[in-house]
């Protein structure tokens, strides 16, 4: 599934933040990745009772699909996401 680039939220530019959640990505659903991320001091924008997003894995325009991916804040609605 891709998510379309303007609902894209990328949950850290840090490469060593990034590195320890992309350890846990085969290992965890993705509330639980973003579980993870807050114990490490990531939140998304808005992040609260109401706004507490999973991670997905997005790939920008242009990436093939078998490529590395992005780990984003699954902030957008179902009305942004399609099947390939």
């Amino acid at each position: 599934m891709r998510m379309s680039a303007d609902t894209w939220v990328k949950v850290t530019d840090d490469p060593d933040l990034d590195a320890l959640l992309w350890e846990r990505v085969d290992a965890l659903s993705s509330q639980a990745l973003a579980e993870y991320a807050h114990s490490l001091g990531l939140f998304p924008p808005g992040y609260g009772p109401t706004m507490n997003p999973p991670i997905a894995l997005a790939w920008p325009p242009g990436t093939p699909d078998d490529g590395d991916g992005i780990l984003v804040w699954d902030i957008g609605d179902d009305s942004d996401q399609a099947e390939d």
